[in-house]
């Protein structure tokens, strides 16, 4: 089953990394059946390291932090979806629920932390 997430003005429903969730999604992710989405914490502050477009509500975009280890954290989201990445291998995507767009440069991604909001 998918796990639900707040957003502003809205639910986001977070899947397992792609392909693993079919048609209703999954709360957990990889063999070892850890929760979604969990990486290892950052290693001390962690930085702006790259981003995309920072979102108009006309297509991608996409936010990268990085820790004092290399570790980053990339949401990379379109109108109505994120994918969430972390050191480039997927470890979820989440989905907006209802109305509102995400890269509408009010929205904050669907991305659990420590994966960066826009």
């Amino acid at each position: 089953m998918a796990a639900a997430a707040a957003t502003c003005g809205g639910t986001a429903i977070i899947d397992g990394p792609l392909g693993t969730g079919g048609a209703g999604g999954s709360s957990q992710g990889g063999e070892d059946g850890s929760p979604v989405c969990v990486t290892s914490d950052p290693v001390g502050e962690v930085f702006e390291c790259g981003f995309g477009t920072t979102g108009s509500g006309m297509g991608p975009c996409e936010r990268r932090i990085c820790d004092i280890d290399g570790n980053e954290w990339r949401s990379s989201c379109e109108d109505q979806g994120c994918v969430c990445f972390y050191n480039g291998s997927v470890k979820c995507s989440c989905a907006l629920q209802g109305e509102g767009t995400f890269c509408d440069g009010v929205r904050p991604s669907c991305c659990p932390e420590p994966f960066p909001p826009f």
